[in-house]
């Protein structure tokens, strides 16, 4: 019998969110990871990833160049990659591979990950920058992702 696999992804909090509700679309947000697949649920993947979260402080976002990013041409504000903001996006992913996930676009995670927020329903994150962001989401989706909803299954508070 085959293991069943839900999609997941890591953002940073730019609008707030609400845990439990589900979005066809999401407000402007950072991606800290990229969709990833696993078969461990919502709680087994926020207990792994919760003692890295707990001592990680708010994180700075300053806008960079705005453009289009991605083979589907995504308007998008690029972020300046912050030593701290690649050294969380790191140890993330560090802590994925520990749990044997496999990712949606490997590209785009890792070495290849370039911070950004897309624009969403007309708004670009530019005109928020500089973002002081003190909260990380774990956001369930599901597929295909046009036209279905992401669930948000966990915030995480960032330490002061």
């Amino acid at each position: 019998m085959e293991k069943e696999f839900s999609t997941y992804l890591f953002t940073l909090e730019v609008t707030p969110l609400n845990v439990g509700k589900a979005y066809a679309s999401l407000p402007l947000y950072c991606t800290l990871m990229y969709r990833f697949h696993s078969p461990l649920s919502a709680q087994e993947l926020i207990a792994a990833v919760e003692p890295l979260f707990a001592r990680t402080k708010p994180l700075l976002l300053e806008a960079g160049e705005h453009q289009a990013f991605g083979p589907r041409q995504v308007l998008v504000t690029m972020l300046r990659p912050s030593p701290v903001l690649l050294l969380l996006h790191n140890a993330l992913y560090t802590a994925l591979n520990d749990l044997g996930v496999t990712y949606a676009e490997a590209e785009w995670v890792g070495s290849g990950y370039k911070p950004h927020v897309s624009d969403q329903s007309g708004k670009s994150f530019a005109k928020l920058s500089p973002h002081m962001s003190t909260a990380i989401y774990l956001i369930e989706a599901q597929f295909p992702l046009e036209g279905n909803q992401r669930y948000i299954r966990a915030k995480f508070q960032l330490a002061e």
